[in-house]
């Protein structure tokens, strides 16, 4: 374990601070927040390169990057190549279908299209709750998984890092509404993809360079390739990629209501598609 010093406590509070400012300034800017569709929609006018970084880092989460390096240190790259194949029909699904289907329906959640469906205000509260329930579970998931990886890491307390992270994830979002997220995961992803493109570059160097470290993942048996066995007991393969992964990613991209949300928010069908 190693402690933490002060430029660290630094970059900390850095990246607080910009996500902060990026709440106030979307708080007193523009329309100001003034209405309920520019709060919770952006006016539906969100650009295509923002929503999609936005849409990424709202379900590849920092847990997921996590569990997602220690199933390939553990399992090897099997599990790459099954996610290729289920986004891919994922992203099909989403674009094809759920999209043109839900975008002109101007929804602000995805519980008003069960009303909308059935007829029942009933049908849209419990659909909320269930949306409500999911949520929490899932943002309690992303904050409490890597709060506890730098807690093993660094020793720095979670029950420090988690209500500071909560505290100013709800701040910036109550200030400055869906421009505000949208904008803060803006950030979030260039700062994630630096750290992925830091690890990955420092690993390599300390092995020697990228094809020595390739050279070594071969050696341990690391570097496979995606199964087509119909074996249900195979712990992954091509199909369960497709019919399984395929459509649980659908369901992440095209009808959970992070996404949900942000895709009707941008300006015309043809941007949500994209």
């Amino acid at each position: 374990m190693i402690g933490l010093h002060l430029v660290d406590y630094l970059i900390f509070a850095f990246f607080l601070i910009v996500s902060l400012a990026i709440g106030v300034y979307h708080a007193f800017s523009g329309n100001k927040q003034r209405t309920t569709q520019e709060f919770i929609m952006a006016d539906r006018n969100l650009k295509v390169l923002p929503t999609m970084l936005s849409l990424l880092v709202s379900i590849l989460s920092a847990a997921v990057i996590l569990g997602s390096s220690a199933e390939v240190y553990s399992y090897g790259t099997q599990q790459w190549f099954v996610c290729l194949f289920g986004i891919t029909v994922a992203i099909v699904l989403v674009e094809r279908l759920i999209v043109p289907w839900i975008f002109p329906l101007k929804l602000t959640s995805v519980s008003e299209y069960l009303q909308l469906r059935y007829s029942s205000r009933l049908v849209r509260v419990v659909g909320a709750f269930l949306v409500i329930a999911c949520g929490v579970l899932f943002i309690g998931t992303s904050i409490y998984a890597p709060s506890l990886a730098l807690e093993a890491a660094t020793g720095f307390p979670t029950k420090v890092s988690i209500p500071i992270m909560a505290a100013v994830a709800t701040t910036y979002t109550a200030l400055g509404g869906m421009r505000a997220v949208i904008w803060t995961d803006v950030f979030q992803s260039v700062t994630m993809l630096c750290g992925m493109l830091a690890v990955i570059i420092k690993g390599s160097m300390e092995v020697g360079g990228i094809s020595d470290a390739f050279h070594y993942a071969q050696k341990e048996g690391r570097l496979l390739a995606f199964s087509t066995s119909f074996d249900p007991r195979e712990r992954m393969t091509i199909w369960g990629s497709v019919f399984g992964l395929g459509i649980s990613w659908a369901y992440l991209y095209g009808l959970q209501q992070a996404s949900t949300q942000r895709y009707s928010a941008t300006a015309s069908l043809r941007d949500a598609r994209l």
